[in-house]
């Protein structure tokens, strides 16, 4: 079956591929680039989104059709996000004039576009986000003709006629079948893919490997894993095994299920009670089934026993049965009513409401679970619109237009229903203050209330990042009317230049804005869609560098910070800030499909680092060196490689060239590197340097020998295959995986590939020109002509293989000082002069590692050499993107998990903004974890605050203020806290340092009481304070005066604060 399936599910690939070359056609593409220039540009566009979905898969995105009719904040949601993630075709629709409430959602539209067609009024902006994308507008009536041209078709709120109507044509056609309805702070999708849709892979998640230790004789083979190295499997998940020496028979079975035993062991349904004892090495690697499918019908799914999705509301059980029959009833309403809703807080249209949706849910489920107040609610904001629904529920059917399109991901089954209700004060606004006022947050106040939006204009908020987070939160303030009245602002902060591969997700950016601030173009843009908003840019980066410009005076007047950052360094900066100075962050991120939003509140909930986010396993570098056993490792050695002989070393020789006494200077005061420093300026100086770039293409094949033979070779040598460890057992086997030494083959496009692309770079570090095309035979006939020494192993080589070591390698017998000084001094001797090699016109230049430019020749070297060296050892290797993703640290993304995200974390802001009691506690906010392949939508309450230690009354948001007219002395200080807080304080520190402590001597002690503690802190920071400092944090170690003696210390910071510093 399971090969059956792969040929299946291939050949339904590129029938798709093949069925859309009509489309193809109809797409404009600019004409002033070469059709080779043109591919690269997409391919860079594209390559963030790719690392998500893979090449055929956005073949398939690119090559598909879609019809969006609805032009509300929803639909404009939808249409960016199909546009970004690369459709072929995407056709708007819409048959409403722009009226001054779409403002509230609606991002491409203005009051001058009031009285005018939606879909016309936004669709050029609209094209300006993709140019490989035909975007256009019709307005007339969607026939059955017009349907039948698209793959995806997508109703926004549409009449219950014309759903009814469109899903029997899209399901006589099979043209996959979306709607989508919003009411106020619900929302509800539906999702019909037909009968028959094949999904390839239903979560997105990269196949998981683990690396072999053992498998055991039994008749369910029992396989061990190693321990630093989780296997990650699941009961249910398949595996097949690979390399796997002395049980050679459990190679390329069939694969079997695998059931979990441990986080390093799991058993599978093989008997290997009969097959060969297992010796070393293998993999056991993840498969993955396609799987069909298949949905009902929107008639038979209206009130004939529907399917819901995930449960969102693990509390309210009974809401989607609820909420379908609203919808349904609110259709009703709508007709009965000529296309009115139910008025804001209207109690008279809500008991109509009331009466018609239990009618409804009576018939469809019963009378049981019928929550008539709930349904009031559902009825008083159905009228209104707010710009975090339209973001996050446009992202999740963005997505599902992706996977309808292509055969990606889980589509929704059938229905998702999601209730953002818990953002409703209490009591509720009336119906007064929620009249509308003609104004663009019309929609907003018929579910907040007037007081509320003024509320909002107020706020004082640092949104830090303006990448693809950023982009989408300063849309949604905009459209919320954050910071747009007295007294708002918004200090939107990145250091960050727009590149071209972050136009498929920031769609704040165009074309023509690539190598300008993103802060300055996100916050441009966003005045456009908002002319109130109040917003400062700034492209400083946040951290210990910018305290003199983020300082006590800006981070005290903030009313919170909204995090869009992408990595955790720069997070957990932020999250002390939020703790120093009591401020309330929305925090958030994405991965791919995967997001996560968290809401931080002083007091109420844990701080951001109280999560402990994973952070980067660091390798060992013996593992790096010699001993790898999984591809990141290889990676991270090609990747060492790089920086070492196309960065360092040649900007090493450019500064020489420029200076050598300095240079030499530099490197004699680093006792440590300088023999290496020295031999290897003789090296790119002397004895290497190129002249053509036949010479580029010689040294990088002594490189290939250097790196994939005689290394190899040594390795062995040192520790040949019955080695034996310190244990007296075998060294090789287990994590220690054997090499294999890979001889040079000039019929080996991987072997060419890497000395091809070194030998460009290697041109580019001493400015030889490269040809425009690779001449793969001139590469392998001056390769295999090149003289290579014979190797000889050297005995006294030190190979480091200890874990724990990060000492360097050497291959020298060890000097005295004395011997090293007069090597060195040697060594310098035979160097040229600077003079003498500028008179031979010798250039030289260091390579800054760039993984966007496609033509460098980067990524194609550590491809290559990434690949060569798994080779070496065994280990299986990866394709171009998956190396480019880990040696470039590329945080892979989609602009549908980017909104999603955003509207969620601008939901909670709703919260934090609102003066109602009932958001003072931590089980009214939401912190979230979605996944849009898997169609996981799950949320939890903020966990509490821990102690410090444990039995402390003090958690992390605890502190001690003291404030002094001038600048106190660390004594001062210190009474100060005896006399009000009876403290015997034994320990003074700030940051790393120790102010005084009661283990130090007395003098010491005394000494630095009667100094100022700026002056102390300058000293321990080794740098003057910033000026305008008027706060320092010095952490205490007491016990309270009269406390029992047994009772352990206290630690907790004292804040100290002070006149400004001039």
């Amino acid at each position: 079956m399971f090969n059956t399936w792969h040929v299946k599910s291939d050949l339904i690939v590129n029938q798709l591929i093949k069925k859309s070359e009509e489309a193809k056609k109809t797409m404009q593409q600019p004409q002033s680039l070469t059709e080779k220039e043109q591919n690269a540009k997409k391919e860079s566009l594209n390559s963030r989104q790719v690392l998500v979905y893979g090449e055929k898969t956005q073949k398939l995105i690119s090559e598909s059709s879609c019809l969006i009719s609805g032009l509300d904040g929803v639909g404009v949601e939808i249409a960016k996000n199909v546009i970004l993630s690369g459709l072929g075709i995407v056709t708007i629709h819409d048959t409403a004039l722009t009226v001054i409430a779409d403002l509230t959602t609606q991002f491409y539209l203005t009051e001058s576009d009031i009285g005018k067609n939606r879909a016309e009024s936004c669709v050029t902006k609209l094209a300006e986000l993709n140019q490989y994308v035909h975007v256009e507008a019709i307005t007339g009536i969607l026939t059955d003709d017009v349907i039948k041209n698209y793959k995806v078709v997508v109703l926004v709120n549409a009449n219950g006629q014309e759903i009814e109507r469109i899903s029997k044509s899209c399901r006589a056609n099979g043209i996959k079948f979306i709607i989508c309805d919003t009411a106020g702070l619900f929302s509800r999708i539906f999702v019909d893919v037909g009968e028959s849709h094949l999904v390839q892979d239903l979560d997105g998640e990269r196949l998981k490997m683990a690396v072999i230790q053992l498998i055991t004789n039994d008749k369910q083979a029992i396989v061990h894993s190693l321990l630093e190295e989780p296997h990650g499997f699941t009961n249910g998940d398949y595996v097949t095994f690979s390399k796997v020496e002395g049980m050679t028979q459990i190679n390329d079975l069939q694969p079997a299920k695998v059931t979990y035993i441990s986080q390093d062991s799991f058993k599978v349904d093989i008997d290997s009670s009969k097959f060969d004892h297992y010796t070393m090495n293998g993999y056991a690697n993840q498969v993955k089934f396609p799987q069909i499918i298949s949905h009902k019908p929107y008639s038979e799914q209206l009130e004939n026993d529907p399917q819901f999705a995930t449960i969102v509301d693990l509390v309210h059980f009974e809401r989607p049965n609820i909420l379908h029959a609203a919808f349904i009833a609110l259709k009703q309403y709508e007709l009965i009513h000529n296309g009115e809703l139910p008025h804001p807080y209207n109690n008279k249209d809500a008991e109509e409401f009331v009466n018609i949706t239990q009618q409804i849910y009576n018939k469809i489920f019963g009378s049981d679970g019928f929550d008539s107040q709930f349904v009031k609610q559902f009825s008083y904001v159905s009228s209104g619109a707010c710009s975090p629904v339209a973001s996050s529920v446009g992202g999740i059917i963005g997505q599902e237009v992706v996977k309808a399109a292509t055969l990606k991901f889980t589509p929704l089954s059938q229905w998702l229903y999601l209730d953002h209700s818990e953002v409703l004060p209490i009591p509720l606004p009336n119906e007064e203050d929620c009249k509308p006022l003609n104004c663009r947050y019309d929609a907003q106040i018929a579910i907040f209330g007037r007081q509320f939006q003024e509320r909002l204009g107020t706020l004082n908020y640092f949104l830090v990042g303006a990448g693809a987070l950023g982009c989408e939160a300063i849309k949604n303030y905009a459209l919320m009317g954050v910071a747009c009245g007295t007294n708002g602002l918004i200090t939107v902060t990145d250091m960050d230049n727009i590149e071209l591969s972050n136009l498929s997700r920031q769609f704040l950016f165009r074309p023509w804005d690539i190598q300008k601030h993103k802060s300055n173009v996100a916050v441009s843009a966003a005045q456009k869609i908002n002319p109130q908003l109040k917003a400062f840019p700034m492209t400083s980066r946040v951290g210990v560098e910018t305290e003199d410009i983020f300082n006590d005076e800006f981070w005290n007047k903030l009313d919170g910070v909204h995090n869009a950052l992408d990595n955790v360094q720069s997070r957990l900066y932020v999250d002390s800030k939020i703790i120093q100075y009591h401020k309330t962050l929305l925090e958030g991120g994405t991965l791919g499909a995967k997001g996560n939003v968290q809401v931080v509140i002083p007091q109420i909930t844990a701080n951001y680092g109280a999560y402990k986010d994973i952070q980067d396993k660091s390798i060992p570098l013996c593992t790096v060196r010699n001993l790898p056993y999984i591809i990141e490792h290889t990676i991270e050695y090609t990747r060492g490689l790089f920086v070492d002989i196309f960065s360092e070393q040649p900007s090493d020789a450019a500064s020489y060239i420029l200076n050598p006494k300095k240079y030499i200077e530099r490197i004699q005061s680093t006792q440590q590197n300088r023999l290496i420093s020295v031999q290897n300026l003789k090296k790119n100086l002397v004895t290497e340097i190129p002249r053509t770039f036949k010479d580029c293409i010689e040294w990088s094949r002594r490189l290939f020998e250097q790196c994939f033979v005689n290394q190899i070779k040594q390795l062995l040598y040192s520790f040949p295959p019955d080695a034996l460890t310190t244990s007296n057992t075998p060294f090789w086997g287990g994590r220690n995986k054997m090499p294999k030494v890979t001889p040079f083959n000039p019929r080996d496009y991987r072997h060419l590939d890497f000395i091809g692309h070194a030998a460009s770079i290697r041109a580019k570090n001493y400015c030889i020109d490269i040809p425009d095309e690779m001449n793969w035979k001139e590469i392998a006939d001056v390769g295999s002509q090149t003289p290579i020494d014979t190797f000889i192993p050297l005995s006294h080589m030190k190979i480091d293989v200890d874990p724990n070591s990060d000492k360097s390698e050497s291959n020298k017998d060890e000097m005295n000082a004395e011997e090293e000084e007069k090597y060195f001094q040697d060594e310098i001797s035979k160097l040229p002069s600077s003079e003498d090699l500028i008179k031979q016109g010798i250039k030289v230049e260091g390579e800054e590692f760039e993984k966007d430019d496609d033509a460098n020749h980067h990524i194609d070297f550590i491809t290559a050499g990434s690949n060569l060296r798994a080779i070496n050892y065994g280990i299986p290797p990866a394709d171009r993107n998956r190396i480019k993703q880990i040696s470039g640290k590329i945080i892979p993304a989609i602009a549908t998990t980017t909104g999603l995200i955003a509207g969620l974390q601008c939901m909670e802001l709703y919260k934090l903004v609102s003066p109602c009691d009932i958001f003072r506690k931590a089980d009214h906010y939401r912190n979230w974890f979605i996944n849009i392949a898997a169609n996981i939508f799950t949320y939890s309450q903020p966990i509490q605050p821990k102690p410090i230690q444990q039995g402390s009354p003090y958690t992390i948001w605890d502190r001690e203020d003291v404030i002094f007219k001038q600048i106190p002395t660390l004594g001062q200080v210190i009474d100060r806290l005896n006399d009000q807080k009876k403290w015997i304080i034994s320990k003074v520190s700030y940051g790393p340092g120790l102010m005084c402590a009661t283990f130090l001597e007395d003098e010491r002690n005394d000494q630095r009481k009667k100094q100022l503690i700026t002056d102390i802190a300058e000293e321990i920071d080794e740098k003057k304070l910033a000026k305008g400092t008027n706060i320092l944090c010095l952490d205490t170690s007491f016990v309270v005066e009269g406390a029992n003696p047994d009772d352990e210390e206290s630690f907790l910071p004292v804040y100290v604060k002070f006149p400004p510093l001039e």
